[in-house]
């Protein structure tokens, strides 16, 4: 349901990571390295 509102609501898809609801605890270097790839494609 959270991705079919995503994308009414929002208008895009939603990146999504394995890691069940504290994707922070379970994959913490993963999900720092996605945050700085966002961050890169802002600075660009």
């Amino acid at each position: 349901m959270q991705r079919r509102v995503v994308r009414e609501r929002l208008g895009f898809a939603p990146d999504e990571m394995p890691g069940g609801h504290l994707v922070a605890l379970s994959r913490p270097g993963e999900l720092a390295e996605r945050l700085d790839a966002y961050t890169a494609q802002l600075s660009a």
